[in-house]
């Protein structure tokens, strides 16, 4: 079995196919894919096998990358998952690994939100769960602390451009998987809500 990760377009717009064809560079990220006698050849009967297959090679829909010392290959993301943001391709798991970290964070989620200045373009949000033994004095400016926590790690196409919200729960499935389609629609509409608020 043959094994690719190919580049991924950063100037396409949310939703658009993002793949380029192009291999990434030695241990750089992209798009896995798969070709060999052992991979499907495609969906019976449906058309979106395209989508799927690209000259006999197998498009999983994950970004990672192989490690040039180790070849271990590491999976990153998931090629619909990653957010938009001018021109920049945006990780919600890398920026939720990072809140993560923060001392205060017990659980969160990373959604691409519309921007309220332009509806083509998606911004970076997190919806955060607080450990219960933050102290009450530390919840006032909770919000700012783990806000310029993240600045202060990522680069400035990564940060929370769209803001952060404490929530009491992450919306996950019976296994424990998260629903980032159920936390970016709650997120949606908090922020419609909130700009029907303030009268925009």
């Amino acid at each position: 079995m043959e094994m690719r990760i190919v580049k991924v377009d950063d100037s396409q717009q949310s939703g658009a196919d993002k793949s380029t064809g192009v291999d990434a560079e030695e241990g750089g990220q992209g798009e896995i894919w798969y070709r060999g006698p052992n991979i499907m050849k495609g969906y019976l009967k449906q058309e979106d096998t395209d989508k799927c297959m690209q000259d006999g090679w197998f498009r999983t829909g994950d970004i990672g990358r192989v490690d040039p010392k180790t070849s271990n290959l590491y999976i990153t993301d998931r090629l619909k998952e990653l957010i938009k943001y001018k021109g920049f391709q945006v990780s919600p798991t890398q920026l939720e690994q990072v809140l993560l970290d923060h001392p205060w964070v017990e659980d969160c989620v990373v959604v691409g939100v519309h921007d309220p200045r332009d509806e083509n373009f998606e911004v970076p949000r997190a919806s955060v769960v607080l450990k219960p033994n933050v102290a009450p004095a530390d919840l006032l400016n909770a919000n700012d602390n783990i806000q310029n926590y993240v600045m202060a790690r990522v680069a400035p196409y990564q940060r929370l451009h769209g803001g952060l919200r404490i929530v009491k729960d992450i919306p996950k499935n019976a296994s424990g998987k998260l629903l980032r389609r159920v936390a970016r629609a709650d997120e949606e509409e908090y922020l419609k809500e909130s700009m029907k608020r303030i009268g925009l």
